[in-house]
């Protein structure tokens, strides 16, 4: 019978703390030998906290093998945020205070002036629980130049909360620009709403299943299952944050 990956990485394990028995493991990594045993059923999480402790090495390549996601992946991602486009966003977000209210635009810039579209801006945060869809309260808007938001009236703006996808460049507080009208597609990191609660993380399509990955090794990966109330509210095409 064909080992599961989890079974090949406590095999590894064992051969790396020179074991001989998943009882000797436990012993090393403190824990009870029932926790082994888990691992290998996947009845468990894995806890990566501890493993990567005990045996850094394996573990990471697990993680690069299981998932695709290597420290080499998260250092080209957070590349591709920096640029002009964002450091301009940044300014115009710390010089023009966000408009509240669902008025107009009301701008004279000249003409060598950027043009400015406004975006809606939901307040709560991403992990809050609330789905955000087109009925949902508007508390701000969020004015961005014109050549940065391609599906203006599809696009809105909403904040980042917690740490699951730092290995990407988003940090908590950060502002997360989503596209609404794209299509998702595999890798593309998306604002997901499972089961009335929402999540920003990569979406990872295979061929019998589709998975939303964190960008963080102490995270699991969410499978989306048939029972799920799944929705892609979104693809993220920017994260804002502010420097100083």
């Amino acid at each position: 019978m064909k080992k599961s990956s989890r079974e090949k990485l406590v095999d590894k394990l064992l051969k790396a703390s020179n074991s001989s028995s998943d009882s000797e493991l436990a012993k090393i990594l403190g824990v009870k030998k029932q926790k082994i045993s888990y691992w290998r059923s996947e009845k468990g999480s894995l806890d990566y906290d501890l493993l990567l402790k005990k045996f850094s090495q394996e573990t990471l390549k697990f993680l690069s093998n299981e998932y695709g996601i290597d420290s080499e992946t998260r250092k080209n991602e957070r590349e591709e945020k920096a640029g002009k486009l964002l450091a301009e966003a940044v300014r115009l977000l710390s010089e023009q205070p966000a408009k509240k209210g669902t008025g107009t635009e009301k701008s004279t810039l000249s003409s060598h002036e950027p043009r400015i579209v406004e975006l809606p801006f939901y307040l709560h945060t991403v992990a809050a629980g609330h789905p955000v869809d087109s009925t949902s309260p508007v508390e701000e808007y969020l004015n961005l130049p014109q050549h940065m938001i391609t599906h203006p009236a599809n696009t809105y703006a909403v904040k980042a909360c917690g740490d699951s996808m730092v290995g990407a460049g988003i940090e908590e507080g950060d502002i997360l620009i989503v596209d609404r009208s794209l299509q998702a597609q595999h890798k593309n990191i998306v604002i997901a709403s499972v089961n009335g609660e929402q999540t920003a993380k990569r979406l990872w399509i295979e061929k019998d299943k589709t998975s939303l990955i964190p960008s963080n090794i102490y995270y699991e990966p969410i499978e989306i299952t048939k029972d799920m109330d799944f929705q892609i509210q979104g693809v993220v095409v920017w994260v804002i944050r502010k420097t100083v």
